[in-house]
């Protein structure tokens, strides 16, 4: 690809982002009302999730782990387990990302995940 090509598509992207509708923010809090059903689904799954981590990590620092290839092993396990995970919490790895975004960026959303997180958890928060 050309630096020409490369520069006509830079402005064309930039194009496209600049004329995308804006959404108003009644019609953005609309769209971040979650069920509190599906709100606490992904909250029980960001627990399970971050336990899970944690203990991929410890395992990642033990000094058995210090080769390449338990490393692998282990990031692969880790692999394994989310997906297992996610599944039985009913999420895809995509539906997961985009709810993480979605209450990374939505105040809405944001309010009541931490609203949800310290009722499931019972005020000692996860993550």
């Amino acid at each position: 690809m050309t630096l020409s090509q490369i520069r006509y598509r830079c402005l064309l992207l930039v194009a496209l982002l600049v004329s995308a509708p804006v959404q108003s923010g009644q019609a953005q809090e609309r769209d971040s009302a979650m069920s509190a059903s599906a709100m606490e689904a992904f909250v029980k799954a960001h627990i399970a999730l971050t336990a899970l981590r944690s203990q991929a990590q410890a395992e990642l620092a033990a000094t058995s782990a210090k080769k390449p290839e338990v490393h692998a092993a282990l990031r692969e396990k880790l692999n394994v387990s989310s997906q297992r995970l996610l599944k039985e919490h009913g999420f895809t790895a995509a539906d997961f990302a985009r709810l993480t975004r979605r209450v990374g960026t939505d105040d809405v959303a944001r309010k009541a995940f931490e609203e949800t997180l310290a009722r499931v958890s019972g005020g000692k928060g996860a993550g």
